[in-house]
C-alpha cells in the first residue's frame, strides 16, 4: 500500500511498527497523535502525510518528539523525522532536541512561514492590481468613443444655441418696430438730459 493521506500513514506504521522494534503505547484524536516506545524510550508522535504539514497545521514542537510521515519535505528539520517511504526507516536515529532548541526552531519556522505568506499575499495583491488595471483600460477603450461623441454633441448643441441667439438678435435689429422703439428711447433720453441741465 502506498499512503495517500495521514490516516493511511498511521495504518502503514501500525502494520510495520512491531517488526521495526516499535510499540504503540497510546493513540488519541488530539495533538500529538500517539505515544510510541522503542526500547526503553517513549516518544510523542505526530503523523503527517508530508512532514511539512506539521508546520502548516501550526503544531508546537515542544509538545512532540517525533514526526512520522510518508514524504519528508520539511526544510526546518527541528524534530527527528521517520520517512516511511525510505526502506531503511527502522534505522532512523531518534534524538529529540532540547526544550530550548525546539522553541527557537519553532519561532524561526513561524517567522519564515509568515514571510512566505506575506510574499504570497503581496504577489497576489500585485496580480489583482495588474488585472484591475487591465480591466480598467479595456473599459476605458470601450466607453471612450461614447464619451467623445457625447462631448461633440454638447459642443454642437452649444453652437446651435449660439447661432439661434445671433439669428434672433439679427432679426430683432432689422425689425422696423424695434428700430422705431429704440429711436423713441434715444429721443426721450436726450430730452431728459436737456431738462436736467436747465
Amino acid at each position: 500500500m502506498t499512503p495517500r493521506n495521514e490516516m493511511e500513514v498511521v495504518v502503514m506504521f501500525s502494520q510495520q511498527a512491531q517488526a521495526a522494534g516499535f510499540e504503540i503505547v497510546s493513540v488519541q484524536a488530539g495533538f500529538p497523535d500517539a505515544i510510541v516506545r522503542r526500547g526503553k524510550e517513549e516518544y510523542k508522535v505526530e503523523f503527517e502525510y508530508k512532514s511539512s504539514n506539521f508546520w502548516v497545521h501550526r503544531h508546537n514542537p515542544v509538545m512532540c518528539d517525533l514526526i512520522i510521515c510518508w514524504i519528508n519535505d520539511d526544510e526546518y528539520q527541528i524534530l527527528p523525522i521517520i520517512e516511511l517511504s525510505n526502506p531503511d526507516w527502522p534505522k532512523t536515529p531518534i534524538v529529540p532536541p532540547p526544550h530550548q532548541g525546539r522553541l527557537v526552531g519553532y519561532w524561526k519556522a513561524r517567522a519564515l512561514a509568515a514571510e512566505v505568506e506575506l510574499k504570497e499575499a503581496v504577489g497576489k495583491a500585485e496580480a489583482e492590481a495588474t488585472q484591475f488595471d487591465e480591466m480598467t483600460s479595456k473599459l476605458i477603450e470601450k466607453i471612450l468613443p461614447f464619451i467623445e461623441l457625447s462631448e461633440i454633441a454638447r459642443r454642437l448643441k452649444r453652437e446651435g444655441f449660439r447661432l439661434r441667439l445671433e439669428r434672433r438678435s439679427s432679426q430683432e435689429e432689422s425689425d422696423p418696430a424695434n428700430v422705431e422703439f429704440m429711436d423713441e428711447l434715444i429721443k426721450e433720453a436726450s430730452v431728459n438730459k436737456v431738462e436736467n441741465s436747465n
